[in-house]
């Protein structure tokens, strides 16, 4: 058995963890878990309480009795701008002084508050000479500061700090796929869109400002009530929302015929031993009619989702060169809000399903129930795609 690798994701409203292994040939997801942060330790991905978040990291390797001392973390925020550029065709050395000089044109951040890295995405063939076409990530130094502090007030060591693009493309991508294929990542606060082909990414653009807690968000103001009982509406309401007779369903069939699942309360961990811990809401008795009221204003917020992302995707196929997109994937906790499936495949016309991490990563010796493995799947992707990063290079 080799050596393991940790992947460590700070979301905007819990931390998840995952552990693969190589064994065999095959890597083995052997541990992973997932807490919630005290509320306003993370807002849209950008940590604001380094002490808390790293109590809350503490935490959860205790609990999952992981002992490894270095992580592999992923960022996602508003303040991280990702721009695919063209250039001329030039060597390496030569491209990065390149991208220094014309980075102030395309990144809106002071390059001595920045960050930046660079990926060659392909090179094309053009009368006038090759070009190659360039994703560049820039981020404020001060997003990235807080989150590396949290990691070592936990006492532990970033290894790698990638776009989270990577590692999504990385767990839910096919290697085979003849077009593209998009990820749509919805968390708490952020979401990202990822459109890859052959494994390699070709386009990605980061939500800042919207996630399942916009759902949230749209309950609380409509009825008045608090965050926490909005959210116990929402749930509910996910549920009205996957039944309603709405004109999106109709394209139904070109959905996955993966079960779908309700949403599950909020807290998951597993280690070796099996042991797996939920946090539990009492939901109690909710009127039906406050039920239908929830529905009622989450609705056009999944409509403004839609929007958003259908004008992404729109976006990348409007450009040259770009392959037809064949699929899309959901993942993260927003993914789970009923008829968001349904509305999305209704408005690109492509086959939409849920990701599965375990599809790429099979289990090791964990005594986890099918049950267990649905409720944690929509939110455990990201950790496992940074983890792979400790055995995939």
């Amino acid at each position: 058995m080799g050596r393991s690798s940790i992947g460590l994701d700070i979301g905007s409203r819990a931390v998840s963890v995952a552990e693969v292994t190589p064994s065999g040939g095959k890597t083995l997801l052997t541990r992973f878990g997932r807490t919630l942060l005290p509320p306003g330790a993370v807002e849209h991905g950008e940590v604001q309480d380094p002490i808390a978040v790293a109590s809350t990291i503490t935490t959860l390797f205790k609990k999952l009795g992981l002992t490894g001392r270095s992580v592999h973390l992923g960022i996602s925020n508003r303040r991280v701008v990702v721009r695919v550029i063209e250039l001329p065709a030039m060597s390496k050395d030569d491209l990065e002084n390149a991208i220094r000089f014309q980075a102030q044109d395309h990144i809106p951040i002071p390059l001595d508050e920045a960050v930046l890295d660079f990926e060659v995405l392909d090179e094309v063939q053009r009368p006038d000479g090759n070009v190659q076409h360039v994703l560049v990530v820039a981020a404020e130094r001060g997003t990235i500061q807080p989150a590396l502090a949290a990691v070592q007030h936990a006492k532990l060591d970033a290894a790698t700090l990638e776009l989270s693009a990577y590692p999504l493309m990385r767990v839910f991508g096919s290697k085979d796929a003849s077009g593209a294929e998009a990820i749509v990542d919805i968390g708490a606060g952020v979401t990202n869109i990822v459109v890859a082909s052959g494994r390699n990414i070709r386009f990605t653009r980061i939500l800042p400002a919207f996630g399942g807690d916009e759902f949230t968000r749209a309950v609380s103001d409509a009825l008045g009530v608090s965050r926490d009982d909005a959210e116990t509406l929402k749930r509910r309401a996910s549920a009205l929302l996957r039944t309603r007779d709405i004109s999106h369903a109709r394209v139904r069939a070109h959905s996955s015929t993966r079960p779908t699942r309700s949403m599950p309360n909020d807290e998951l961990l597993t280690d070796d031993s099996g042991s797996v811990e939920h946090d539990t809401h009492t939901n109690g008795s909710t009127p039906a009619s406050q039920i239908e009221a929830a529905a009622d204003a989450i609705e056009p917020a999944l409509d403004r989702f839609v929007t958003e992302v259908r004008g992404s995707l729109d976006f990348y196929t409007s450009q040259p060169d770009a392959a037809d997109l064949e699929r899309v994937i959901l993942t993260g906790g927003g993914s789970l809000m009923g008829g968001i499936l349904e509305r999305l495949s209704a408005s690109l016309g492509v086959s939409v399903q849920q990701g599965n991490p375990f599809d790429r990563v099979p289990l090791g010796k964990i005594n986890v129930s099918p049950q267990e493995m649905s409720v944690a799947e929509p939110f455990i992707g990201l950790a496992v795609g940074l983890a792979l990063a400790g055995v995939n290079g």
